[in-house]
């Protein structure tokens, strides 16, 4: 090994580098707490439009003759399972996927700041 390699001048080559798990955590708090009120702010903005009461008395027919009509193609489990993913298509829906996917990460964040070392 060299005499001027990294380590010898007090320079850390690889491994922990300081202050990098407190900046890990902060931006994991940032993600989650943005994440959450994105998702709220979506919820609203998606929930404030009133729909025609005429439409959605159709609509909900309508679903009805497509979920039993899954059911007699696929079976009662697969119209069951279309009927999650048809959920995820509302405002409820859609703001639990944003926080979901910042709540993953965040705990991702975390973790590598964990990982990291203390500071």
């Amino acid at each position: 090994m060299s005499k001027f390699a990294g380590h010898d001048l007090g320079i850390p080559v690889g491994g922990v580098r300081p202050g990098r798990g407190r900046l890990l955590r902060w931006l994991a708090i940032a993600i989650l707490a943005i994440g959450l009120d994105v998702s709220v702010v979506t919820y609203r903005i998606e929930t404030r439009v009133v729909e025609d009461p005429r439409v959605s008395d159709v609509m909900r027919s309508a679903a009805r003759a497509h979920k039993r009509q899954m059911g007699m193609l696929y079976g009662t489990t697969a119209a069951d399972l279309m009927a999650w993913v048809g959920n995820l298509d509302r405002p409820g829906g859609h703001a639990a996927l944003i926080g979901l996917a910042s709540a993953i990460a965040a705990l991702f964040c975390f973790r590598l700041a964990h990982l990291s070392g203390s500071d």
